[in-house]
């Protein structure tokens, strides 16, 4: 009865390290931040009775673990224009060390929870499993193993709270910057530019222009802090979780 019951949770606790661990490779590839800038007009002339706003370009710039884009629509179009650099190549190495620090731990959470699912898949093993509840000793490898995933927890929140940090190093490398994200982590803001002629479907149009600037956090924050409850309730687990006694030690009297 207990090995069943062993093999259940085992079986869970795999599942939850396979979804932690492609969760976090995942996080390593995606964008963690986005700053856009959308211009958009509404016309203004009196025989024009539109009042749907128009898109007329952006800039989007979205940074990863290894280097930002840049997107830009050009006024008016549907040609979007892409360039890519380091941080090293940009000179930003304020942001440059923000990306090192997401990059240390998400890697020690990763490679962590990786040896963690090989170990408990080998586990179902009996065999094997055995061999290294008698060579470790049950109370030690159960310690190690909790010990582990307390590990991967941590690694996981600081990767998480330590982005917090990015609008300040966003300011170090633009130390003139006086609005947007050198000052705050996340926001929106819309400014209205009043009147203007622009040059809209071959011809100039009196509008109305506003400027709408977002930006925050993206995919890859989020999928750091996903894996967190996730790697929680695997401690969980882990912790409730008995090893079935191996055959060799039912008469030691060795608690499990």
């Amino acid at each position: 009865m207990v090995y069943f019951t062993y093999k259940k949770l085992n079986i869970c606790t795999v599942a939850l390290l396979a979804t932690v661990f492609a969760v976090l490779i995942a996080a390593m590839a995606v964008d963690w931040y986005s700053y856009k800038i959308e211009y958009s007009y509404t016309r203004v002339a009196a025989s024009d009775t539109s009042l749907a706003s128009t898109l007329y370009n952006y800039t989007q710039t979205t940074f990863d673990m290894f280097g930002q884009t840049v997107n830009v629509q050009v006024a008016n179009t549907k040609i979007v224009r892409t360039s890519q650099q380091t941080y090293a190549q940009l000179g930003a190495s304020g942001v440059n060390e923000q990306f090192k620090i997401q990059q240390a731990f998400v890697l020690i959470a990763l490679l962590t929870a990786g040896l963690l699912f090989v170990a408990h898949t080998l586990y179902f093993f009996d065999g094997f499993r055995n061999k290294i509840l008698f060579f470790i000793g049950i109370t030690a490898l159960r310690t190690i193993l909790i010990i582990a995933l307390l590990v991967v927890v941590v690694a996981e929140t600081i990767a998480f709270l330590a982005f917090l940090g990015i609008s300040d190093k966003i300011a170090k490398d633009s130390p003139n910057c006086l609005s947007g994200p050198c000052q705050k982590f996340a926001d929106t803001v819309t400014t209205q530019l009043g009147l203007s002629d622009l040059l809209v479907s071959g011809g100039n149009v009196a509008v109305s222009l506003q400027q709408v600037a977002t930006w925050g956090p993206t995919a890859g924050w989020y999928l750091v802090l996903a894996t967190i409850p996730l790697t929680v309730l695997a401690t969980i687990i882990v912790v409730i979780n008995r090893f079935p006694i191996p055959v060799d030690s039912l008469g030691t009297g060795e608690a499990l």
